[in-house]
């Protein structure tokens, strides 16, 4: 029995002995840095959620590669006998990592908030260019390549927009970009375009304002095209009468040169003949005398300088007819009205009525109020 008690007191010293042991052994164990890399890991995941790939590659490429060195020290030291590890370097670039994402993280923040704002007032003053250029620029005769790269930024523009409001503001920026390049090329080409064709603004007033001084000295019906504003202006003894919409050529900005270059003309003239139903398929018509002794002169001109072909042709039968209000500029170089306005027009006119026909009664400066392409 009492052989029996020493043999179980000396059994409950070895297990107190043993556990003591390992308790002291345990408390000197090497133990890996858990908080900090899961505060490493916390933090990879953040910056990815900010973007920093995108706005601070950089700086985020820096966090990723001391994180993954850290989780690669972590597995090598986890293989080594357990008194041999040490997880310094593991701690070190936990802290590396954290320190370098948080630097990502604030840069990140910091570039796409002021991205955001940038990009936002730059695409709402893109739209403005682009209400600016629909407003102006829409009906003018440009050509087809010129007409598919003004589409071409607007829906740039548009998907720039859509991927700002998906938060993608990187690719917004570079939407944004490719939309002003197509843009700012289109519209420069339509300014000089226009500007080129206000070189006569000057002659064109003062032909205009002839006319309106001969309607009230005369005290006769004058009429005057204002071909860049599509309207057609109805004088009485000097004093404006009527006002109407009108249709042109589609080429109208272009000076009339020949027969089939759709193009209408710019000058003085005069009613030669009125013409209604059935002699015109227009409703009614007003015939002017195109060709007249200047625009023979011109056409000559034109033909010894060789600029047009030597088989072509003057042409005539320039008419203000009926048939208009179609949405588009679609004579052979008429002047098209609502056939009510025509009736108007018909009735005050008579053979002889001075019609003078210019490119714009306004000057290109209160037309054009330019917004800047930045």
């Amino acid at each position: 029995m009492q052989n029996n008690k020493r043999f179980l007191l000396l059994l409950f010293f070895l297990c107190f002995l043993f556990t003591a042991c390992g308790f002291i052994f345990y408390s000197f164990w090497p133990r890996p840095p858990v908080s900090l890399i899961n505060k490493a890991r916390e933090t990879i995941s953040e910056i990815k959620s900010v973007k920093s790939d995108v706005y601070c590659a950089d700086i985020y490429k820096l966090a990723l590669e001391n994180y993954e060195k850290a989780m690669f020290l972590w597995k090598a030291e986890n293989k080594k006998f357990a008194f041999s590890r040490s997880f310094d370097s593991v701690t070190y670039y936990s802290q590396l990592a954290i320190e370098k994402g948080n630097m990502a993280k604030n840069r990140s923040l910091e570039l796409s908030t002021g991205l955001k704002w940038y990009l936002r007032n730059q695409i709402d003053s893109v739209k403005g260019q682009k209400d600016f250029f629909h407003a102006i620029f829409y009906r003018l005769p440009l050509p087809e390549s010129i007409q598919r790269q003004n589409t071409k930024g607007f829906l740039l523009l548009h998907e720039a927009e859509i991927a700002y409001d998906n938060k993608k503001y990187k690719l917004s920026e570079e939407k944004l970009v490719s939309a002003k390049e197509s843009i700012s090329y289109t519209y420069s080409y339509a300014f000089n375009l226009l500007n080129d064709y206000f070189l006569n603004s000057q002659q064109w007033q003062d032909m205009a304002r002839a006319t309106i001084e001969k309607s009230y000295k005369k005290k006769c019906t004058a009429i005057v095209v204002d071909k860049f504003s599509r309207s057609c202006y109805v004088y009485s003894a000097g004093k404006l009468k009527y006002s109407f919409i009108v249709e042109l050529g589609p080429n109208w900005m272009a000076d009339k040169r020949m027969k089939g270059d759709k193009a209408t003309p710019e000058g003085f003239y005069k009613v030669t003949k009125k013409i209604a139903k059935p002699n015109t398929r227009y409703h009614k018509a007003l015939l002017i005398n195109y060709p007249n002794d200047k625009d023979l002169e011109q056409f000559n001109r034109a033909k010894q300088q060789k600029i047009i072909p030597e088989n072509a042709h003057i042409g005539n039968l320039i008419e203000i007819h009926g048939h208009g209000n179609q949405g588009a500029d679609w004579t052979n170089g008429c002047v098209a009205l609502k056939n009510e306005d025509m009736d108007i027009v018909y009735r005050e006119s008579i053979v002889g009525t001075p019609v003078t026909i210019v490119g714009s009664l306004k000057p290109i400066n209160e037309i054009l109020l330019m917004p800047e392409m930045e």
